[in-house]
């Protein structure tokens, strides 16, 4: 995207919470805003149902339309931050690191995980803005944490998988 063009790019795309998850966590852009140089920007990709963040003012944060893909941004992005969403798969299978920003916790006892959270995901958690940007500054290539993440999530992608579809339901019907 020409946003994060010639700068080092952070996309920040969280999960989407129904009316009976909790709220939308209460991030300080400000202080992010301040503490990013001009070098860096940070996109805010909200979910198609999600709100909006009303981000006016900042100078090193934008917020991408909640219609538009975030595949547009992920291609080009540095660093894919999320909390849960699992549009981190996607960043991991393009070779993107993820930064899992949790600041308020009960999503997973209310939805819950494939595997345990943050552990199996990413090596890179943080609960706090300045952890995050520490976080996100020193990202660079995937860990070993998301490269066994995706070997676990993505072992059965060997293009057989329609097979094994059309053999189940064989013997089901058998």
């Amino acid at each position: 995207s020409y946003v994060m063009a010639n700068k080092r790019g952070y996309l920040y795309v969280p999960t989407f919470r129904g009316r009976t998850d909790p709220p939308d966590p209460e991030i300080c852009w400000a202080y992010i805003d301040r503490q990013l140089t001009d070098d860096e920007i940070l996109v805010v990709k909200p979910h198609p149902y999600g709100k909006r963040y009303h981000l006016n003012g900042c100078k090193h944060i934008v917020e991408a339309s909640r219609m538009e893909p975030s595949v547009n941004y992920l291609y080009d992005c540095d660093v894919l931050i999320t909390d849960y969403s699992s549009i981190m798969f996607d960043g991991y299978l393009l070779g993107k690191p993820c930064v899992l920003f949790e600041k308020n916790t009960g999503y997973t006892e209310t939805r819950g995980m494939y595997m345990p959270y943050p552990d199996r995901y990413s090596s890179r958690y943080v609960t706090s803005e300045a952890a995050l940007l520490d976080a996100i500054r020193s990202a660079d290539g995937l860990t070993e944490t998301e490269r066994k993440c995706v070997d676990y999530v993505a072992g059965s992608c060997d293009g057989l998988s329609c097979e094994r579809i059309v053999r189940l339901i064989e013997e089901m019907i058998a």
